[in-house]
């Protein structure tokens, strides 16, 4: 092997990538540093890139001796490259994350709970958690941001605790846009007493977010009249998306009529083909009669989002004298996907006719 090793230094390309290859899958603990040592002075990308990939299969078998070294490497395409590492081991180095993200270097701790995006495993989340109490708020963020995309339910209290307890705009919008994420929160009371007179417009942004995935529709309505009645028109997309949550996740709660009328306010002002869609499905729950005049000049609009949200809502609250028209519809189109839902809407006004 110590052939090979000077090999790493070789002027023949071929000699050396031989020796970087065989390095990495015949290596030991003692070839490790060798072959740091040669990736930092290197300036060949594409050699570099092949020492990558043998310290990707080297130091697996070596328990991830010195990778610290490429954690705090002055090359952020080393240091990449170490979290790259990291990331593809599966489980494998969990013990060695650990250890880092205990790290008295910041950088290294981050960079640990970077690798460890996408590890759902009880493990990868206790040491999340752990970095709840870190002294660097970026990296209490971070953890926080991740187990909230894992959806992990066990981080739910002190997640709340943190969210209560601080006074930083940064913790605050990453706890609450977590918890919505989870979609669970079991303090949503205190935390919208505590927060909700708030009108920091990033923060509201966060609140909307977890009310619509958290709260019980009465209180996330209220909360939305609220934000109508101080200028909904900065948060329309928010109120849009919270309302929807509070839809899917309590089917028979309905639109309060204060919303239901900010909503079709908003329909007809945008713009935006699948804002008009989100908005007609929603709407088209309600008896806003409107509503059913609006989709029926809908149907000539040029934007198939449009037309479809359109087809969507006569089929929901149209009758008879709708059918010439969606027949004449069908004929202008070939898609499958939007001959369906004309075919479904016309048996849904049949339907509703023969009953």
């Amino acid at each position: 092997m110590k052939n090979y090793l000077k090999d790493l230094e070789a002027e023949d390309r071929d000699r050396k990538l031989e020796a970087i290859d065989l390095i990495g899958h015949k290596g030991g603990p003692e070839t490790v540093d060798p072959l740091f040592d040669h990736l930092e002075r290197e300036n060949d990308r594409s050699i570099k890139e092949r020492i990558l990939l043998a310290l990707e299969n080297l130091l697996p078998r070596v328990n991830f001796i010195s990778i610290e070294r490429m954690l705090r490497s002055q090359d952020a395409f080393i240091r990449n490259g170490g979290v790259e590492i990291l990331k593809k081991q599966d489980g494998k180095a969990l013990d060695c994350l650990a250890r880092l993200s205990r790290d008295d270097n910041k950088d290294v701790r981050k960079f640990a709970i970077d690798a460890l995006i996408g590890n759902t495993s009880e493990e990868a989340g206790k040491i999340l958690r752990e970095r709840f109490s870190d002294k660097d708020i970026n990296i209490v963020s971070t953890a926080i941001e991740y187990l909230g995309s894992l959806k992990d339910e066990k981080s739910v209290d002190p997640i709340e605790q943190l969210l209560l307890n601080s006074e930083i705009p940064l913790l605050q919008c990453t706890a609450l846009e977590a918890l919505a994420k989870i979609g669970t929160s079991h303090r949503y009371e205190e935390i919208i007493a505590g927060l909700g007179h708030n009108d920091d417009p990033l923060l509201r942004y966060s609140l909307l977010k977890f009310m619509g995935n958290s709260a019980p529709a009465q209180t996330v309505f209220a909360y939305i009249e609220k934000v109508i009645d101080q200028g909904g028109e900065l948060y329309a997309k928010e109120i849009v998306d919270a309302a929807e949550s509070v839809i899917h996740r309590y089917p028979d709660a309905g639109l309060s009529s204060r919303v239901q009328d900010y909503l079709v306010r908003l329909l007809e002002d945008v713009d935006s083909g699948s804002t008009r869609y989100e908005l007609s499905r929603m709407l088209s729950r309600t008896d806003n009669k409107n509503i059913v005049d609006s989709a029926r000049m809908d149907l000539d609009d040029d934007d198939i989002m449009v037309v479809l949200a359109a087809v969507e809502t006569i089929g929901a609250q149209g009758d008879e004298s709708d059918l010439d028209k969606l027949e004449e519809l069908a004929d202008k189109f070939d898609d499958d996907a939007m001959l369906e839902v004309i075919g479904d809407a016309v048996e849904q006004i049949s339907a509703r006719a023969d009953s």
